[in-house]
């Protein structure tokens, strides 16, 4: 979702999947061909099995061949660090950078820790809403918020979020600048996505300016340019609540047309 080309990606995986499962827009022989392999194929296994595996193996050979995420490794390399990717789902791949050895572990363990709660929302039937069920788990929000360097507060009250029914970690992020617009400090938002506990926390505008400060002892037009994505960051959670309820819409939609 972050490469620069992510959209035509998709795109395209989706279209190469279709076509695989005999549902794209070839003739019609080829598709009744293509649904009679399927099936036969669904004898040996389950046909969910058979169609994660396949969309697991397109989008690998998809992103991996792209321009753009070779470009993203290139600079992994250049810059000395080390790459984990973890699957998270069959089209989500989640790439993480450490600076040694002990980052990747954590990373690893992480992983671990996710796959572990997966098991137990499989086993207890959790509701279906948990398209990502470890978020329900508050030791696995902790874990990676530690693990991403956010402040304890903010792990915190984004845990209890995520396991609370009156409002979502998004809703009441949100709500939080709408209603405190005094209040609203831009360091606070120092990193895209980021869901401070309130929008002048202490601690993550510490953060903040730690960030701008050295960004700009480089370069102060760099400087300039990221306290310009602080006010592009905050904006975003003011408008995560939208954002999340036009992509449910567009995935019914993309889901009424199959």
């Amino acid at each position: 979702a972050e490469l620069p080309d992510a959209a035509e990606l998709g795109i395209e995986i989706d279209r190469r999947f279709y076509e695989a499962v005999g549902e794209g827009d070839g003739d019609r022989v080829g598709r009744a061909f293509k649904r009679s392999l399927q099936k036969i194929k669904s004898k040996f296994v389950s046909e969910t099995a058979y169609k994660k595996s396949l969309m697991n193996r397109i989008f690998v050979e998809e992103v991996q061949s792209a321009e753009s995420y070779k470009s993203l490794r290139k600079w992994v390399r250049e810059l000395g660090l080390r790459g984990e990717v973890e699957e998270c789902r069959p089209t989500v791949h989640e790439l993480y950078l450490a600076q040694d050895a002990d980052g990747i572990l954590d990373i690893r363990e992480v992983a671990r820790l996710r796959k572990e709660c997966r098991k137990i929302a499989l086993r207890t039937r959790r509701p279906s809403r948990n398209v990502f069920p470890e978020d329900g788990f508050p030791e696995f929000g902790q874990q990676v918020g530690r693990l991403l360097g956010y402040p304890d507060c903010c792990i915190k009250r984004y845990t209890f979020d995520r396991t609370s029914v009156v409002l979502t970690a998004e809703e009441r992020a949100s709500q939080q600048i709408t209603d405190n617009l005094e209040k609203i400090n831009c360091f606070t938002y120092f990193t895209r996505d980021f869901i401070p506990c309130f929008p002048d926390c202490e601690d993550a505008a510490a953060q903040g300016k730690a960030i701008y400060e050295a960004i700009n002892a480089v370069a102060p037009e760099l400087g300039e340019a990221y306290i310009a994505q602080l006010e592009a960051n905050r904006e975003r959670v003011l408008q995560f609540p939208e954002m999340i309820k036009a992509h449910v819409r567009e995935l019914k939609e993309r889901s009424s047309k199959r």
